[in-house]
Order: C-alpha cells, then structure tokens, then sequence
C-alpha cells in the first residue's frame, strides 16, 4: 500500500535519492545492454542508435509500468519487477558470451 503524500516533499530522502538514481541508471544500464547485445552489428552507427532507440524505450517502459505495478502491488511489485528485469539483463549477458563462446 502506498503512502499517504506529504505537505512538503524533502529533496534530501532516500526515496528522493533512489528515485533519481533510477532515473538516470536506467536508461544508461539499457543503452549499455542494448550496445552489448548489438555486437553481431558491424555499423557502429546503426549500433549506437538501436542503443539509444533502446535506452529511450526503457524510459517509456518505466513511464509505464511503475505507476500500474506499484498502484496494484505496491513497493514489493517495484522490488520485484526490479529483481526481473535485472536476473533478464543478467541472462542476457551471459548468454551472449556463451554464445559467443562456442561459436568460436
């Protein structure tokens, strides 16, 4: 359940804090997971601007989800599609240098 809002939001709280670095961490962590997975494209233009394409789609994504997941199932649905999309981010990863692995 969420917390009734305040009279007077403080910049300087944790919620503040973590509000801000998600919001700047994720489109970064999705340009750069996007550029990882787009090695196989030669172009680094065309790498570079599916990269960003992606690191924008995150932010429309999270535009999104989070107001729905965290109306229906609160912080615990935040935390956990959080732990989602990083276990994803994590298989995806490592699934590229498995694959890169054994194709060599």
């Amino acid at each position: 359940p969420a917390l009734p809002p305040s009279g007077s939001p403080d910049p300087d709280s944790a919620a503040a804090n973590l509000l801000l670095a998600g919001v700047l961490a994720t489109p970064i962590a999705a340009t750069w997971l996007a550029w990882r997975l787009l090695r196989p494209v030669a172009s680094v233009y065309r790498r570079g601007g599916l990269s960003l394409v992606g690191g924008f789609a995150s932010v429309a994504l999270w535009l999104v989800a989070t107001p729905l997941l965290h109306h229906r199932f609160g912080r615990g649905g935040l935390l956990g599609f959080a732990g989602l999309a990083l276990v994803l981010a994590t298989l995806l990863v490592l699934g590229g240098r498995a694959g890169r692995r054994t194709a060599a």
